[in-house]
């Protein structure tokens, strides 16, 4: 049996450029490492807090690519 979501356990987040969740943000962060952002929860809300993301369950909305960088060389 084929495991479909096999590189997405290997990795701590996913980055689509669609608008899956708000369609104010051009940038969508799927969080794939559970055990990770549990560890991180504080530091991430804080982090989408001061630079203008939004945090929903395990998807972060990033608005701008500027921003999607900033936030894969922080959490990488």
């Amino acid at each position: 049996m084929t495991d479909l979501f096999k590189d997405w356990k290997e990795k701590r987040f996913v980055v689509y450029k669609d608008k899956l969740i708000d369609p104010n943000y051009e940038f969508c962060v799927v969080l794939t490492d559970n055990q990770y952002w549990i560890e991180n929860y504080e530091a991430l809300t804080k982090w989408c807090y001061n630079h203008n993301c939004t945090w929903t369950g395990m998807v972060v909305n990033i608005p701008d690519e500027k921003m999607l960088s900033w936030f894969i060389l922080r959490w990488s």
